[in-house]
């Protein structure tokens, strides 16, 4: 899978804004939407895939509180891809347990269960995390 560090999308977002604009403005819109078309495909994927997949990776590495830290920079869990949104929330839940915030962590949980997931294969995983949890819970 392709990824990218979050930091440097946000490097790239802005840099080719800045430049699309520029380039936009002195030279016409043939050389700068280039740069907003990348930037627009870069905020889109932002939107729609969050900074899951890099808190996951910083989870494999045991940086616990870095990966809270880069989770927490997901704009809006609503705008997530109903995949990621799942994992978001079994995410948000996990840290909530990591915390003793059982109720929280149990209601991230049920709320992660209950989004609509596309295929029976993320179904499963969503509710293997979720039995999981009831049987540290116990």
């Amino acid at each position: 899978m392709f990824k990218i560090n979050i930091y440097l999308k946000f490097a790239i977002i802005a840099l080719s804004l800045i430049l699309g604009i520029w380039l936009w403005a002195a030279f016409g819109a043939w050389y700068g939407v280039w740069f907003i078309i990348v930037a627009i495909v870069f905020i889109v994927s932002y939107i729609m895939l969050g900074t899951i997949v890099s808190t996951s990776e910083l989870l494999q590495f045991q940086k616990f509180d870095e990966a809270e830290k880069r989770l927490n920079l997901t704009l809006s869990p609503k705008l997530l891809y109903p995949t990621n949104r799942a994992y978001y929330y079994i995410l948000k839940g996990s840290f909530a347990v990591n915390n003793k915030d059982q109720e929280a962590g149990e209601a991230l949980f049920n709320k992660a269960l209950s989004i609509k997931l596309p295929s029976d294969n993320e179904k499963s995983h969503d509710s293997s995390a979720t039995r999981k949890y009831k049987c540290v819970k116990k």
